[in-house]
């Protein structure tokens, strides 16, 4: 029989080879369960679960009581996105086997992605009793700790996932993460190092060496953004201080922001991501600045306004909907769809306006796209900027024409703060690292003041206290800033 043969191409990876051998075999027995096992395990390994589906949808149908089979199809069915069934799949596995750790560990997964943190704790909880020494699961267990706002309890599991395996890239990164949150800025930005090793992250490989954060006299050094644009913003502050050290300094950013970044004291030339490169003599990703300058909560360099937007301001913004509006407040409530946090960042335009409506205030949309033009003048409520926002220059030319900014954790939270412009951020529960923890300021943009949910999925409560700052600064003639 071929299957021993596909067995030993499975074991080393030969994806295709294994597939093609029990192809043949089911052509003759088309119920032969190790030909449906071995090829199903290699589609799903290939990277095409849509393709093995099928055949582990047999599998269960022949063994209905052999949890694997339902622990497999339910991997497969999470990876294709359909989380109810997946969820009911591993259920189905863990009846009929309770220590079955590898099902208790992909539900604890996927009741994670779905939102359902209790419920994955608890499944995760279980890996952990029947595998003590399972490093991904100390690992995933502190992401959901860390998720449920447990942040000691997520660095203790990220600590002994390090212990368990000191080259868990992940565990190092998000232990990173966890420990800005607390304010140390120091170990979190050295652990936040990792994330070049962690899987999807591709160093920029250049023959010139890392700098390590020494006098550059005299050369030339390359600075290149790495994330979003609101990373580019937070961190190009930092340009000013690595100019300080003696060398010429080359910053190469997203195109949207290349008007805008022109603006910043200590940059020598700008360059558009992708275009040719000058020589340069040593570089640094724009986030490794904190680490390389050794930067602490009490030496954020935060000398605001570090941007500007370009003169003369072109008059963005159209004339207020209601007359005698004294306040322009611009506003954002979702941020890149393609963000993997933007669900739990985003908040819902119709209840920010509910609690909003107030005498002498103009709303602006700063939301880029049509949807949310259409969205934001539907209520009636709000004038759309959007449409003549081609850049962050002419993001940063409309918020200086502006009283305050009030947005959730997108960019233009950034953009405002280094504008040195008023600006309300609105924090989920758990949020970016960024904004540490139990606090309204914060030690990036002096300007800025956070409103945080109290609970997870709540923005009502955070709406009515940003109404009732509104209120005041109303009251107060715009002098409740910060």
């Amino acid at each position: 029989s071929p299957l021993p043969i596909a067995l030993q191409h499975y074991h080393n990876s030969n994806f295709a080879e294994a597939e093609q051998l029990c192809r043949q075999v089911l052509q003759q027995q088309p119920d032969r369960i190790e030909a449906l096992q071995i090829l199903s395990v290699s589609l799903c390994c290939a990277g095409q679960s849509i393709a093995a589906i099928p055949y582990l949808q047999r599998l269960v149908q022949l063994q209905p009581d052999a949890a694997e089979g339902w622990g497999n199809l339910g991997t497969a069915l999470r990876e294709q996105g359909r989380i109810e069934e997946a969820i009911a799949h591993f259920h189905r596995a863990i009846v009929l086997k309770p220590d079955y750790a590898d099902a208790h560990y992909n539900l604890a997964l996927v009741l994670q992605e779905d939102d359902r943190l209790e419920d994955a704790l608890f499944h995760s909880q279980q890996v952990l009793a029947l595998k003590p020494d399972f490093a991904d699961g100390f690992y995933n267990q502190g992401f959901i700790l860390r998720r449920l706002g447990r942040l000691e309890e997520a660095i203790a599991n990220y600590r002994t996932a390090i212990q368990l395996d000191p080259n868990s890239a992940g565990a190092h990164k998000n232990l990173g993460h966890a420990l800005l949150l607390t304010g140390d800025l120091r170990q979190g930005f050295q652990e936040y190092e990792w994330r070049w090793q962690q899987f999807g992250w591709t160093p920029r490989s250049y023959a010139q060496p890392l700098w390590d954060g020494s006098p550059l006299n005299g050369k030339t050094i390359l600075l290149h953004a790495e994330q979003g644009f609101g990373d580019t913003m937070q961190f190009i502050r930092y340009a000013t201080l690595v100019k300080q050290l003696g060398g010429r300094v080359v910053v190469e950013c997203q195109p949207s922001l290349l008007t805008l970044l022109d603006t910043v004291a200590g940059i020598d030339q700008l360059i558009d991501q992708g275009a040719p490169l000058p020589a340069f003599d040593v570089h640094a990703p724009l986030l490794s600045l904190p680490h390389l300058l050794s930067t602490t909560l009490e030496t954020i360099p935060a000398n605001i306004p570090y941007l500007q937007p370009s003169l003369p301001l072109l008059p963005l913004l159209p004339s207020p909907l209601t007359p005698h509006s004294s306040i322009k407040v611009g506003i954002v409530w979702t941020g890149n769809p393609d963000h993997k946090n933007n669900r739990y960042r985003s908040c819902a335009i119709d209840q920010l306006l509910a609690v909003c409506q107030l005498p002498g205030v103009a709303f602006y949309s700063l939301q880029k796209g049509a949807d949310a033009d259409l969205q934001a003048v539907s209520t009636g409520l709000v004038q759309a900027v959007g449409q003549h926002l081609h850049d962050f220059s002419d993001t940063a030319a409309a918020i200086a024409q502006l009283d305050l900014v009030i947005t959730i954790d997108t960019a233009v939270a950034h953009l405002a703060g280094a504008l040195g412009k008023p600006v309300w951020l609105l924090l989920s529960f758990a949020p970016d690292w960024r904004w540490l923890l139990d606090r309204d300021d914060s030690p990036w943009y002096p300007t800025m003041r956070l409103f945080r949910q109290r609970q997870r999925g709540n923005w009502q409560g955070v709406f009515e206290r940003v109404a009732a700052a509104l209120w005041q600064w109303v009251e107060t003639g715009n002098k409740a800033g910060r």
